[in-house]
């Protein structure tokens, strides 16, 4: 097994050249990876406005508001706190003012958000999202090779993970999903190549890229990865400690803000009705759109949340 972290500058290439074909309408066109067009499809007086051939009023796929709505002024504001020397707290833009540093997915502390310092929002912003498969696809491929695959084998099973459905669905409609996750290969090599150091990096950045639900998967795929794999020993145990401490800043106030929350007093039954997948949902497993499809408006199956509904393969 290798022991050091190569960067694999052809395999960085691949990965680099395929993205640039993604998102080439950003690249060449001017386009932003962004839905902000759903913007005046969900607010008055626009989302009531009509015309010829277009009944449904502004033209949009009726998925996908938490970038324009939430992510993207999250990370305007933190910019912006940071920029003047004041710890991004509190917003209060946000209802009357609301926790923003404790907001979990505000992700006020994601080192990758550097680039916001760097470029323009929009690029920043642009950035990160074509950054997700590149970063995926080499991490994927660290971690085939160190299990002993081929190259190609290697590779092919990057650019599978790293361009799947999956991966691009989530590529727009939630900027903290994917970076939360993508960091899972690269743990799963820290662990195979006993680089301790870089398993730290790696659980610390999920927790920092501001998605706990993905976070948790990653760590439990470690885990049981490492147990399966005869890995588990005193140093990833560290491992996991030293992450803990290093991200306190992002969970402890977090936590905190949750507990004085009035999450508690709220019924939370309609989680399990929308999101978890119903027996006569497992038809999608064949025929994806079985049910419809919000993007064409057809999507008719009751009080489903459909990105947690489409399990096809």
């Amino acid at each position: 097994m290798p022991k050091t972290l190569r960067f694999h500058g052809p395999v960085v290439c691949f990965f680099v050249i395929l993205t640039g074909i993604f998102f080439r309408q950003y690249l060449f066109g001017g386009l932003l990876p962004i839905q902000f067009n759903l913007l005046p499809s969900f607010y008055n007086p626009w989302q009531y406005e009509t015309w010829t051939g277009y009944e449904h009023g502004v033209p949009n796929k009726p998925i996908g508001t938490d970038n324009p709505k939430l992510f993207y002024p999250y990370r305007k504001f933190t910019t912006d706190e940071l920029k003047a020397r004041r710890a991004p707290l509190w917003n209060p833009y946000v209802f009357s003012g609301n926790v923003h540093a404790a907001t979990y997915q505000a992700a006020a502390w994601y080192p990758l958000s550097i680039v916001y310092f760097l470029l323009p929002q929009a690029d920043a912003w642009s950035i990160l999202i074509i950054l997700q498969p590149i970063l995926l696809g080499w991490f994927t491929f660290l971690f085939a090779r160190s299990q002993g695959l081929s190259g190609r084998a290697s590779l092919f099973g990057a650019a599978v993970f790293a361009f799947s459905g999956w991966m691009i669905a989530w590529w727009e409609e939630s900027i903290v999903i994917v970076h939360s996750i993508l960091w899972l290969p690269f743990a799963l090599w820290a662990v195979a190549s006993k680089r301790w150091l870089f398993l730290v990096l790696a659980l610390s950045m999920s927790i920092f890229a501001g998605f706990l639900q993905m976070s948790i998967y990653l760590f439990a795929t470690v885990i049981i990865w490492s147990i399966f794999s005869r890995q588990m020993n005193r140093y990833l145990l560290l491992a996991f400690f030293s992450a803990f401490l290093v991200t306190g800043i992002q969970w402890m106030p977090a936590l905190e803000a949750y507990t004085f929350s009035p999450r508690g007093t709220v019924a939370a039954t309609f989680l399990f009705d929308q999101y978890l997948v119903p027996f006569r949902h497992l038809v999608t497993l064949v025929a994806p759109d079985f049910w419809g499809n919000p993007g064409s408006y057809n999507y008719f199956f009751p009080k489903l949340f459909y990105h947690e509904k489409a399990i096809w393969i």
